[in-house]
Parts: C-alpha cells; sequence; structure tokens
C-alpha cells in the first residue's frame, strides 16, 4: 500500500499519456511534479513558465 498522497498523480499522468490528452493540474505540493511533461508556474497573479 503506498503512503498517502503518493498515488493521486499518476492516475491522471497514466491516463493522459494513454489516451494522448491534456491534463491540468493546480498544486503547491512540490514533491508531484515529476509527474510532469510540463511546469507552468504562476507568479504575483501571472503564468510564467
Amino acid at each position: 500500500m503506498e503512503a498517502p498522497g503518493t498515488g493521486a498523480p499518476t492516475l491522471p499522468a497514466r491516463e493522459t499519456h494513454e489516451h494522448r490528452v491534456a491534463t491540468v493540474m493546480v498544486t503547491h505540493d512540490h514533491d508531484v511534479l515529476h509527474h510532469c511533461d510540463r511546469v507552468v508556474e504562476m507568479v504575483d497573479g501571472r503564468l510564467a513558465s
């Protein structure tokens, strides 16, 4: 069994790749970023990549 909170990002990441679609995930948890193909940050209310 996985630790709480560790399995949540893997399902959307797997589904996104299997179905070749885009998924937008908003989080404050930097530990899940390794599941992402691209990360865009928001700084002072503006998108910054």
